[in-house]
């Protein structure tokens, strides 16, 4: 879906976990999308840290159009490629820093990969699934990819609501197929006020964990997004959760 807006669309985001000792999580991300005719690219860069590891990462995608009728039918097709890399820092490990073995580590090679992914949409209904990872995510002799998402396919279909100019509620349903453990269905909606220029949603997932979000147009070109996700309840004694906060901006 990159560059489904028309001109440049630049993305920001933070996440970062609510409550937690040294070494909580948090991950930061840019991205940014160009729509050239019926080609559209993007490209994102990000960084995510939990507990003395950072992965640093960034890949490029392309994506393109095929209309299918006079009603915005229209069948997506895109690919996204890039590499990443994790690394110790040594600066905050609490022994000997110049042990072999974080040498070792940290001397690994980029590993480079990429999601396959596959829409449908129309004036009212969006089909997506889309295959991350798509070099490993099937990979049966990996026992490091446990956990890993091998698929991820949602369904949402956008209804007017009728005495209100410019109100829509979006359902939303979707599945995740997860390696070595059981999927993960995600069941929800999204309205969104165009007069007043905001939109709130809320999702459940089957793994006992919700997600609320809120959507402001701060300017006409420039919105603002709050997203908070709970945590599934073996983790909950530890943190109360994460909280996410992007800027969307388009020229």
């Amino acid at each position: 879906m990159a560059g489904k807006d028309s001109g440049i669309t630049v993305y920001v985001v933070h996440q970062q976990q609510i409550s937690g000792g040294d070494g909580a999580p948090n991950a930061q991300a840019l991205s940014a999308t160009y729509q050239l005719k019926g080609f559209r690219v993007g490209v994102q860069a990000g960084n995510n840290c939990y507990g003395l590891f950072n992965t640093v990462g960034a890949r490029a995608s392309i994506s393109y159009s095929q209309p299918l009728g006079d009603a915005g039918e229209t069948l997506h097709f895109g690919i996204a490629y890039g590499g990443y890399g994790t690394r110790i820092r040594s600066k905050d490990v609490e022994g000997d820093s110049d042990d072999p073995m974080i040498q070792q580590f940290n001397g690994r090679k980029v590993s480079y990969d990429g999601d396959l992914g596959l829409a449908y949409t129309d004036n009212h209904l969006t089909v997506q699934v889309v295959v991350p990872d798509f070099t490993t995510a099937f990979n049966k002799n990996r026992e490091d990819l446990s956990g890993q998402m091998q698929l991820y396919t949602t369904v949402s279909y956008m209804i007017d609501i009728s005495g209100l100019p410019g109100t829509t509620l979006t359902p939303l349903a979707g599945y995740r197929l997860v390696k070595d453990e059981k999927g993960i269905t995600d069941l929800g909606a999204r309205f969104y006020f165009a007069q007043y220029r905001f939109g709130l949603e809320g999702v459940y997932h089957t793994s006992s964990s919700v997600t609320a979000g809120l959507t402001i147009a701060i300017l006409p070109h420039l919105s603002v997004q709050c997203m908070y996700s709970s945590e599934p309840p073996v983790v909950r004694t530890y943190t109360n959760g994460n909280i996410e906060i992007g800027l969307k901006a388009g020229f």
